[in-house]
């Protein structure tokens, strides 16, 4: 790894922020689906007890 080159982007910090920002979306998006199937599975009457074991 070269630090000293001076071909490197200058605004990486920026490329990182919406890098950290599209992560933290995609686990948004995942937590939304599992609360969905979390309450979905609750209120089905045959898998009521399941989620307590």
């Amino acid at each position: 790894i070269d630090y000293n080159n001076s071909n490197l982007p200058k605004d990486y910090i920026i490329i990182n922020l919406y890098l950290s920002i599209t992560k933290v979306e995609e686990f948004f998006i995942k937590l939304k689906d599992v609360l969905a199937y979390y309450i979905t599975i609750s209120l089905y009457p045959i898998y009521k007890n399941y989620l307590e074991a």
